[in-house]
């Protein structure tokens, strides 16, 4: 069975409201039978060694809503929970990955914040990527399935993990006050905000970090771009460089991450791809989160954006940087080439390769 099929057929686009246009790469499949899945997956999970082409095959392959209607129905011939079967029978990045899909994009969100301040220490790369980069629409429905999930409120776990500005910024946004975009262009506001950034930093010694959080909380994004634009006006140096000058550590990077999102979210994404898969080990985690929490939301998007950073596509990257196949192979060789070779990545990215169409960006 082909680990990688021609399954993204047309792009869903999301209007209305604060909603954002969608373009995933993992979109509802034609002719489905959940029954026949719940068969196949069953079968797979029973087969000496697991059948673990089969399970990629099929879940990746569908939408969320699928996913759910197949566990349905496996839980009806079974009597069993078709999750908790998944984990008895994969280990590892697999097993990670797959149950990461048996999630609702707001679920899987939930549970990686969940992830970044649970027990010692806190996961402030994961953190401020997963609260920085969502959407007020996102970050509402976020809260809602952690209370959900976790019985807790969001806000409190975060306050009760971070401290200083760096908890203030990251408590503005989870609040999801952000005013939703307005075809009315109000050009004094954007004066006022960019005048404002500026006077609350560089101008000054030391920062009201107060104002900043405000305004990069509370406003529009179309509205922040013009405001950064405006804002070359009055200082010598763009949005970045400032954040860069006047603080450091987590609230850098947030207000860092907040202004690449506002200014191209996929790019950032795409950034982040680039750096996960640089070095000597690349870090699955980051490349396995970005992939599967995007790629019901804007996956195609990111894979345009990388292949204009990288002058290479996303699938090509992730197979030379994982050792998956070597171009001058078939994939059908080198696929089963990487199957015996066990690298660390390879399951968690072959699932990867699942994700991603063979041969676009």
């Amino acid at each position: 069975m082909a680990l990688v099929s021609e399954f993204l057929g047309q792009l869903t686009l999301n209007f209305g409201g604060e909603s954002e246009p969608k373009f995933p790469t993992v979109v509802t499949a034609r002719d489905f039978d959940p029954a026949k899945d719940a068969a196949r997956i069953e079968t797979a999970v029973k087969t000496k060694g697991v059948d673990e082409l089969t399970i990629i095959d099929i879940l990746t392959r569908r939408s969320y809503s699928q996913r759910r209607e197949i566990a349905f129905e496996y839980e009806k011939r079974s009597k069993k929970d078709m999750i908790t079967a998944l984990k008895g029978a994969l280990s590892g990045s697999l097993e990670a990955v797959i149950l990461g899909l048996m999630k609702s994009t707001a679920q899987y969100d939930a549970s990686e914040i969940k992830g970044s301040i649970k027990g010692l220490g806190t996961d402030e790369e994961t953190l401020i990527e997963m609260v920085c980069s969502r959407s007020a629409e996102e970050l509402v429905e976020i809260k809602r399935v952690y209370k959900e999930m976790f019985k807790k409120e969001l806000e409190k776990d975060v306050a009760g993990d971070t401290s200083g500005d760096f908890r203030s910024l990251l408590l503005a946004l989870v609040q999801a006050k952000r005013d939703e975009p307005s075809n009315i262009v109000d050009y004094e506001k954007i004066d006022q905000d960019a005048r404002a950034l500026y006077e609350a930093g560089v101008k000054r010694k030391g920062t009201d970090v107060a104002t900043w959080i405000t305004i990069m909380s509370e406003r529009s994004v179309p509205h922040l771009q013009k405001v950064f634009d405006r804002y070359k006006s009055y200082s010598p140096y763009d949005m970045q460089e400032s954040i860069r000058k006047e603080v450091k550590g987590d609230l850098e990077k947030s207000f860092l991450t907040l202004v690449e999102c506002f200014e191209n979210k996929q790019q950032y994404f795409a950034n982040r791809l680039s750096e996960a898969m640089k070095g000597k080990s690349a870090k699955e985690k980051v490349v396995t989160r970005i992939v599967v929490s995007r790629c019901e939301v804007d996956l195609m998007k990111i894979r345009t954006e990388f292949k204009k950073l990288n002058q290479k596509s996303l699938y090509q990257t992730i197979a030379v940087r994982t050792l998956l196949f070597s171009v001058s192979l078939p994939f059908s060789l080198s696929l089963s080439l990487s199957l015996c070779l066990s690298l660390s990545l390879s399951l968690s990215l072959s699932l990867v390769y699942c994700l991603l169409k063979e041969g676009l960006p």
